[in-house]
């Protein structure tokens, strides 16, 4: 089978030297031969045009299974259709393509002769002419000439030659002593010609472009880390010599953030995803992300687990890399940020349930049609959409009561239903090469740790009404169902909504809620002089977040407006709503809410703890300290 050999699924951007040294071939050959009229070969021509698709079936043919043909008007209309080239360049190349053939149609039957080469007498200019639909040679010139020349228009601007740079030996690199231990080192010296030669090209621009920059003490080290994981590599030298946007943009990210030089280079495989991938000026919906998923899932094979399980963590993070550049070019605000990053989760989720579903029902005899009988219930972040680029996912699964999967082999439910969520649980959170998907908490299922991994609604009912702490319900606030049946979906929502509409004791459960703040506190974030962690520190995010789950528990019973949303944001606007909380602090709290989220985003791309000086967020401390005292102080 050739085409893991054509069609390979690792982009190597050498493709457009080797183009470039064939094309440049032929032009000699071309001249050598006096053929420059030849239609098929000559400047402009039909080869040209060839050449044009065959680039990117080349270069995205393994990842993009739709380019993978050799009809090529199809392949053209397939790359406007996956925003690889715009509307204009696939007009101009096939109105182009059809003239072209069209007129070696005609050169061809003039004398039944296997022939490109234009005519030079005038007879059989005319002949030409006529059979093509003009009055005369020179308007058919026009034409020709017209069409050659967009079409090398176009082919030049895929094909181009890099410009020319300085070698290296030209560069003093004196001042740079980490560039010269670089140049110097074992792994460059060892470097295979077309490697060095690659590199030799790239290293002055690359230079150029950082001594430019004002960060520049930042970058050197992060970009010359990723220089090292990816040199072997050369595709992706060749790569940021064919692309100077994508070059230019690495080394912005690289002084942005020391998170995403981390994410490039272990997966040096999103610098292709810089180029391929727009710029997010508008947070993908759910809807689009499932398509898109599917559409990268489409070249699977059936019951390849690892070839999905690769597919599912590259399009993990070439969106996550994707929303979080948006973040930092400030095209995408923190809230789509979150929503973006919590979509992507979902469709995942969504998409691997199907997947071992359908592998579990082939395993014990099912419809594979089916729908999965089983839903996948979100805490936390993800509950709560509000998921950061490394947040884990807080998951909680449940079956329904009665086991109606019709199979061919005898299986307990509660075996049928473990074993499928083991499946699920290894594809999330296994380390491939591409790293693990998600990390995946499941200690807010019942009981535990030590509770069942899966659990029939009924019994989940039962432990919620019976045996659940109320830092339990307190987590219940921010469940929501992100996968699953649509049925069993129904039943949960209504039984999330009586257990938080249950009528308190409100003193006692003012208790229980600063008894457990109060634990989280001493075991998460021992005070330290001079420092605030605006997470665990009092007057922080999970005070703020108490605050609202306290009013959700205490007050849904009267207002049941309170138990519609999961997000923290949306709560507090429903607590103005229903009077609990006055349009000003409701504003002030939320604000304060996504100013604290925001620093979070700050600091994780940064690498940075989340503590800040005790001197920041002075205002907002105080705002949560106050309904904090008129709530639960009393």
């Amino acid at each position: 089978n050739l085409k893991p050999f054509v069609y390979r699924r690792y982009i190597d951007y050498g493709v457009y030297e080797s183009l470039r040294e064939m094309k440049q071939m032929i032009q000699r050959e071309v001249q050598r031969k006096g053929m420059e009229t030849d239609i098929k070969v000559g400047a402009g021509g039909i080869r040209e045009i060839e050449f044009f698709a065959q680039v990117f079936q080349l270069l995205r043919g393994g990842r993009e299974p739709q380019l993978q043909s050799n009809h090529l008007l199809r392949t053209l209309a397939v790359l406007e259709k996956i925003q690889l080239i715009p509307h204009s360049a696939h007009q101009v190349l096939r109105e182009a393509y059809i003239f072209l053939r069209h007129l070696e149609h005609r050169l061809q039957a003039i004398n039944d002769q296997q022939t490109q080469s234009l005519p030079s007498d005038a007879l059989t200019q005319l002949r030409v002419a006529y059979a093509m639909g003009f009055d005369n040679w020179p308007q058919l010139q026009h034409m020709l000439d017209h069409h050659r020349q967009q079409v090398s228009e176009q082919f030049q601007q895929i094909i181009q030659s890099a410009e020319k740079t300085l070698s290296m030996e030209a560069v003093d690199f004196s001042t740079m002593p980490i560039v010269e231990q670089f140049i110097h080192s074992r792994l460059i010296q060892q470097l295979h010609v077309v490697g060095r030669e690659r590199l030799d090209k790239l290293m002055p621009r690359l230079l150029t472009k950082v001594m430019q920059h004002k960060k520049t003490e930042i970058i050197l080290p992060r970009i010359f880390t990723l220089l090292e994981a990816i040199v072997r590599r050369s595709a992706y030298l060749a790569l940021l010599n064919e692309n100077p946007r994508v070059l230019d943009l690495v080394i912005e990210l690289c002084a942005a953030s020391p998170w995403i030089a981390e994410q490039l280079t272990q997966k040096p495989i999103l610098l292709d995803d810089l180029l391929s991938r727009p710029l997010l000026s508008a947070a993908p919906d759910l809807l689009s992300l499932k398509i898109a998923l599917r559409q990268e899932l489409s070249s699977v094979i059936e019951n390849d687990l690892e070839g999905l399980m690769e597919a599912l963590r590259h399009f993990k993070n070439a969106q996550v890399m994707q929303i979080i550049v948006a973040e930092i070019q400030q095209t995408l605000p923190l809230m789509k940020v979150s929503d973006a990053l919590t979509w992507t989760a979902e469709a995942i989720l969504s998409e691997v349930l199907t997947w071992v579903w359908r592998e579990t029902m082939q395993r014990w005899g099912g419809d594979l049609q089916s729908e999965p009988d089983l839903i996948i219930i979100a805490y936390g972040k993800l509950g709560g959409l509000e998921l950061g680029p490394d947040s884990d996912l807080d998951l909680v699964f449940i079956y329904p009561e009665k086991f109606v999967v019709s199979l061919e082999k005898a299986v307990e439910p509660e075996v049928f239903y473990t074993r499928l969520v083991q499946r699920l649980i290894h594809i999330l959170t296994t380390h491939t090469v591409s790293g693990a998907l998600y990390e995946v908490d499941l200690r807010l299922r019942p009981s535990g740790a030590s509770g069942l991994l899966v659990t029939h609604i009924e019994a989940f009912r039962h432990y919620q009404q019976h045996s659940a702490w109320t830092w339990e319900h307190q987590a219940l606030v921010r469940s929501r169902v992100v996968a699953g049946s649509a049925s069993l979906a129904i039943a949960f929502n209504q039984l999330r909504r009586e257990i938080l509409m249950q009528k308190r004791v409100e003193q006692q459960l003012r208790q229980q809620v600063v008894d457990m703040r109060v634990k989280m506190r001493q075991h998460f974030s021992p005070a330290v002089a001079g420092q605030f962690d605006f997470k665990q520190g009092q007057g922080g995010m999970v005070d703020l977040e108490f605050l609202v789950q306290f009013a959700v528990l205490n007050w849904a019973h009267q207002y049941p407006e309170l138990v519609v949303y999961t997000d923290n944001i949306r709560i507090l606007e429903s607590l103005t709503q229903v009077k609990l909380l006055s349009t000003e602090i409701a504003e002030a709290l939320r604000e304060t809410y996504i100013h604290y989220r925001a620093m979070g985003h700050r600091l994780t791309l940064q690498n940075q703890p989340l503590q800040v000086s005790d001197e920041l967020f002075v205002q907002e401390k105080a705002q949560v300290g106050h309904v904090w005292k008129l709530w639960l102080e009393h």
